[in-house]
């Protein structure tokens, strides 16, 4: 579900695109971070549409981010972002 993006900078919109398989069009999705150990969705989400979606976050602090996109039990794979 989600494509990887390597690097991004401090207060710069990272997007993060990708396709589905399974998911109706209209389904939310979320993107969560992996902070000490666990999952938290962040405020960031979006709507399928013609079985692709969209999203975007700035991230704040230097360092490394695990991410991925969630839509209920529908889960993609993990993706790591460095911010500089």
């Amino acid at each position: 579900m989600l494509r990887p993006c390597l690097y991004g900078q401090v207060r710069q919109s990272v997007a993060f695109t990708g396709k589905v398989a399974g998911l109706k069009d209209g389904s939310k999705v979320t993107l969560q971070e992996k902070v000490k150990g666990k999952w938290v969705s962040l405020p960031v989400t979006t709507t399928v549409k013609k079985s692709t979606y969209k999203l975007s976050d700035k991230f704040k602090t230097k360092g490394t981010e695990t991410l991925r996109v969630v839509d209920g039990k529908t889960v993609s794979k993990t993706v790591t972002v460095t911010v500089r």
